[in-house]
């Protein structure tokens, strides 16, 4: 597959899916081997970021935003500035906010680690 220009992540769904089908039947009696995928060594995938936005391009997308929507670009905004996905901005409290320090304190962040953010004067005073 990898030869005929397959992605990576598509193998390993054709890999997937085979092996449910397999085991589905194994569990109804149709066969009694364990899967012929099992000893099969499946490559790894890059998850790694390979583009991030330009500083005029990151304007643009901002720009448009606060036109539509101040609340998302506010949302935005302090994704770009602190690195935080959603779902530790839709976490954050008050308490976790030190406006004085600039700091942003973020609990229990994706891998179940709480780090901390730095909040840009951006971020501080938004303009």
């Amino acid at each position: 597959m990898l030869d005929a220009g397959k992605a990576t992540r598509t193998i390993q769904y054709c890999f997937a899916v085979f092996r449910q089908c397999w085991n589905m039947a194994r569990n109804g009696g149709l066969v009694v081997n364990d899967s012929p995928t099992k000893q099969a060594r499946l490559p790894k995938i890059d998850n790694r970021r390979m583009r991030f936005l330009t500083h005029e391009e990151a304007g643009i997308v901002l720009n448009d935003l606060h036109v539509r929507s101040i609340t998302v670009y506010n949302m935005a905004l302090l994704s770009l500035k602190t690195g935080m996905r959603f779902g530790e901005m839709a976490n954050l409290k008050w308490g976790h906010v030190d406006i004085e320090r600039g700091l942003i304190a973020i609990v229990d962040a994706k891998g179940g680690t709480s780090r901390t953010a730095y909040m840009t004067g951006d971020i501080n005073h938004p303009g």
